[in-house]
């Protein structure tokens, strides 16, 4: 048997009725942590005052999460995991706990890139696995940080790089996307959210800059969205809408709660630690009135949402 056909065998089908659906797999955003080894001026997550307001990191031995995900896996079947943060791989025993996850479920993983390349590499197979990595050029040179882009690529990850179009940066976007392009990287841009000499972004952007920004993710569908969700907000529908999230998502926060979507007080889905954690069953209305993320699961809008829940190469065998 080819080892294709092997891997496609070790993937266990969702139940039915969330095969059925878009996109046909159950996707987490994992907030394990929001510490971080970085202190980047531009971070969203702020320093420790704004962070001592986050939900706390509950330490767990990887055993206990295997533990866990196993239960996930038991009920929803083989999901797709995003591991994100602060610097998930700041993380105690990461490594143990991402080697045991990708035996049951993919992964992939917003990072600094700031850990062993080589260690990863060797623990978690590559089609099982994709890398999203972060430059933060207030904190690693560009030639170091390409290098270790490189070698996962090199290793057959899946890898694009992230890049927030914080103010003083933005002269520097368009050389560092000519070079990642030249080794095969996708670059994705990310708009600023924050204040920097008294303007509040993204709403501080210069015409000028948003067209430049815009030219720039113009080849990149995903960063397309994005800055037509950013910069054309009144464009989108608003009020209640019947959404997938919390059918075919959750977000998991550190304290082990997991939640429907990302929007500001969403709902609560229970507890990873306590047992209570339970998807819907069914598309639940959204009484948002503007809804805070491109990828919200509409249903009737699956062209512009569905493409972007993709998943590493193994899973796309399933059928």
């Amino acid at each position: 048997m080819s080892a294709e056909k092997d891997r496609e065998k070790e993937i266990k089908r969702p139940p039915d009725f969330r095969r059925d659906l878009e996109p046909r797999r159950v996707f987490f955003t994992w907030d394990i942590t929001y510490d971080c080894n970085y202190r980047c001026t531009y971070c969203s997550l702020g320093y420790e005052e704004e962070r001592a307001r986050k939900p706390k990191t509950v330490i767990l031995k990887p055993e206990k999460w295997m533990e866990i995900w196993s239960g996930i896996y038991e009920r929803y079947g083989s999901a797709q995991v995003h591991l994100s943060g602060g610097e998930p791989f700041c993380y105690p025993g990461i490594m143990d706990i991402v080697e045991g996850l990708v035996s049951m479920h993919t992964f992939e993983c917003s990072t600094n890139l700031s850990w062993d390349v080589k260690e990863f590499s060797a623990r978690v197979p590559p089609d099982r696995a994709r890398i999203g990595t972060s430059f933060h050029p207030q904190m690693v040179s560009f030639d170091e940080f390409l290098g270790k882009v490189l070698e996962l690529r090199d290793a057959g990850y899946e890898v694009w790089s992230n890049y927030v179009a914080y103010p003083p940066f933005i002269k520097d976007l368009g050389g560092a996307k000519k070079r990642f392009s030249s080794e095969g990287i996708n670059m994705s841009i990310l708009t600023f959210e924050g204040v920097y000499e008294g303007k509040s972004y993204p709403d501080g952007y210069s015409e000028e800059e948003i067209r430049y920004l815009r030219e720039l993710g113009a080849d990149l569908p995903w960063v397309r969205k994005s800055m037509n969700w950013t910069f054309d907000k009144e464009k989108y529908a608003k009020g209640p809408r019947k959404c997938l999230m919390g059918v075919m998502y959750a977000k998991i926060h550190p304290d082990g709660n997991a939640y429907r979507c990302c929007a500001q007080d969403p709902v609560k889905l229970g507890n990873l630690f306590d047992g209570t954690f339970e998807l819907l069953e069914e598309a639940a209305m959204c009484d948002k009135e503007a809804c805070p993320c491109w990828k919200s699961m509409i249903g009737g809008e699956e062209d512009r949402w569905a493409d972007h829940w993709v998943v590493p190469r193994a899973a796309r065998l399933q059928k």
